[in-house]
């Protein structure tokens, strides 16, 4: 019998052969550190989530969401 080991990328679950990798992967996924800038639009003008958002990462890097018009409803 062979015995296979494989790592996981905690974020995006992708599973690796060496040890390596998966955390080459888990660096490479930018985790939110901070949410700002929050952009509403008037009621009846916009949706009532933030037109915009802008999340910073623990390394100072930051990118910012435009709301695309959809609403998807989540349960937790």
């Amino acid at each position: 019998m062979k015995e296979k080991v494989l790592y996981y990328c905690e974020f995006c679950g992708t599973a690796y052969s060496n040890k390596k990798d998966a955390l080459d992967c888990e660096a490479y996924h930018k985790t939110p550190k901070k949410l700002k800038n929050f952009v509403y639009k008037p009621k009846g003008v916009g949706p009532a989530w933030p037109y915009t958002i802008r999340v910073d990462d623990r390394k100072g890097h930051s990118c910012q969401y435009v709301y695309n018009g959809h609403e998807e409803t989540l349960s937790d």
